[in-house]
């Protein structure tokens, strides 16, 4: 897994599960940012996953985008 990947969007997600813990769970907005952050977070990690790839041929093929086994 590319550790900047995993650093970036595991704080991030976490930071805004949070959000939805602290508001109770019911605020649909706090769910719809949620779902917004980690799709995002994922679709950015894909592209930049691809591009370790075509940029850097010692890249290794058995690393995970985002979620490590995954991924």
């Amino acid at each position: 897994m590319s550790i900047s990947n995993f650093l970036h969007s595991g704080d991030d997600n976490v930071i805004y599960v949070g959000f939805v813990v602290a508001s109770g769970g019911v605020d649909l907005t706090i769910w719809l940012l949620l779902g917004f952050v980690v799709s995002n977070l994922t679709f950015t990690a894909a592209i930049t996953h691809r591009w370790y790839h075509w940029k850097f041929e010692n890249y290794p093929s058995n690393r995970y985008a985002i979620i490590p086994l995954v991924y």
